[in-house]
């Protein structure tokens, strides 16, 4: 089993880039049965025209091309993607770079990128999605408070719209966003974004203020990844689409039922931030 890198190692990374790479932490038998459980579930989402559906508590959102934009908080649908979405290598690596055993999950998406669908993602931060700034975020360690992983179901190459970094952004702090929480193209003149080439079982790890973004699958393979996002305690006050959405994760005690997950300690309390019309943006 591969191993995590030490904590110095990984906070050293995202210090100086804002976003870590790690290679081949998931086993090719994992990734396979990963991609067995979102076939099974495209399976159910072929044909839904535009706008947002129920399934069975998580929310599918198909972009006005017909294309699944994204499956928020699908831990809902799926019992295998919901034990991924927990794996305690990707709940110890929030672990590593917040500090603390305890989280609150806010983020089990799958974005089924495929080819031709016209889904893309303007360049943005996570901190204007988790609401940084406002009454409904508490930045508990100064430093953003969450942590975002990205799971390579498939390759994601240069032709299939990989996720794109921008290195170092991360230390312009929170910057402003349009109304559509999207930066002004002024936010990347001289930026140079660095494409995550993943293999499958790769992830990405990622703070709230580095800027990121990706474009339309021009290849001729799809490009499914699996974002989970962790939070420490405290840090969020608003409810997230979803059923399940915002449990709180202990790393210190194990799922009995699926020893490789951390255990579900508590549906974590949200504070009385009303949800926007918009909760179910992208992450």
């Amino acid at each position: 089993m591969p191993t995590l890198p030490t904590r110095a190692a990984l906070q050293t990374a995202l210090q100086r880039d804002g976003f870590v790479i790690l290679r081949r932490l998931f086993l090719p038998s994992e990734v396979a049965a990963l991609g067995v459980a979102v076939d099974r579930l495209s399976a159910r989402l072929r044909g839904l025209p535009p706008g947002e559906h129920d399934l069975d508590g998580a929310v599918a959102v198909i972009a006005p091309s017909g294309g699944v934009a994204r499956v928020v908080w699908v831990a809902a649908a799926d019992a295998d993607l919901d034990r991924c979405s927990r794996d305690r290598r990707l709940v110890a690596l929030a672990a590593l770079a917040l500090g603390g055993r305890r989280f609150d999950q806010l983020i089990a998406q799958l974005h089924p990128k495929e080819p031709g669908d016209a889904v893309e993602f303007d360049w943005h931060q996570d901190a204007v999605h988790r609401r940084h700034g406002t009454e409904a975020w508490t930045d508990v360690d100064g430093h953003g408070s969450y942590l975002q992983t990205l799971l390579a179901i498939d390759a994601c190459t240069l032709d299939n719209g990989p996720l794109c970094f921008v290195p170092g952004s991360h230390g312009r702090g929170a910057l402003p966003h349009s109304a559509a929480r999207t930066l002004p193209i002024e936010a990347l003149r001289g930026a140079r974004p660095v494409p995550a080439l993943l293999a499958p079982g790769d992830v990405a790890i990622f703070g709230p203020f580095v800027i990121h973004g990706s474009t339309p699958n021009q290849g001729d393979a799809p490009r499914r990844v699996l974002v989970s996002g962790f939070a420490l305690p405290g840090a969020n006050h608003r409810a997230y689409p979803g059923r399940g959405s915002g449990r709180r994760l202990d790393l210190d005690r194990l799922d009995p039922a699926a020893p490789a997950c951390a255990a579900v300690a508590t549906v974590a309390p949200v504070a009385t931030v009303a949800p926007s019309a918009a909760t179910a943006k992208a992450p």
